[in-house]
């Protein structure tokens, strides 16, 4: 397999297969990969969060990795976990996900550094449709996704993420966004 250190690093041109804190993503080859990530410049945008945060997001998971963290280690990439949310709700909630035993082993590879997650929108927006404004909301907090087991989800107080990459820049939310919780 590739090592890390062969692979582009991550930027707002590289979203397609790149590395970041030791582990390789690839969003049209890699394990869990989805078509809407692979074109994320048109369908969403991506921020930088630590896999702990995206974890609060998402229903609880039984946690059955299959080797996969092994396969990480060795080199073999990943797709980027997805949020799906609906911009426009007056509470960010997020919708959808899928990249939870992936965000697993990141959190265990990195010891919880940064990665990158897409997010999708709903009701057919796209990138260009993404008001920096509603960013800076997600960041300051969003409701985890509903569950059988958790109909009513808490709200994930923020900042959830500082870094996000739309439209093909990176994008300060510095005046939005307070500081990273720790």
């Amino acid at each position: 397999m590739t090592g890390a250190r062969d692979v582009p690093a991550f930027s707002p041109k590289s979203l397609g297969y790149f590395a970041l804190n030791g582990v390789i993503y690839h969003q049209r080859d890699g394990m869990g990969a989805v078509p809407d990530v692979a074109q994320i410049a048109y369908t969403g945008f991506v921020v930088l969060m630590r896999p702990s945060v995206y974890l609060d997001l998402c229903p609880p998971l039984k946690l059955e990795f299959n080797g996969m963290e092994a396969k990480l280690r060795a080199g073999d990439p990943i797709g980027m976990p997805f949020l799906a949310i609906n911009q426009e709700d007056e509470t960010i909630q997020i919708r959808s996900h899928e990249g939870r035993h992936r965000a697993h082993c990141v959190r265990s590879i990195t010891n919880d550094a940064e990665m990158p997650v897409a997010v999708l929108l709903s009701r057919g927006d796209r990138a260009r449709h993404v008001r920096i404004e509603n960013v800076a909301r997600m960041a300051s907090g969003a409701r985890r996704q509903r569950s059988a087991q958790e109909p009513d989800p808490p709200f994930i107080d923020g900042p959830l993420f500082e870094r996000v990459i739309l439209n093909g820049k990176e994008v300060e939310l510095a005046s939005f966004a307070p500081v990273l919780r720790m």
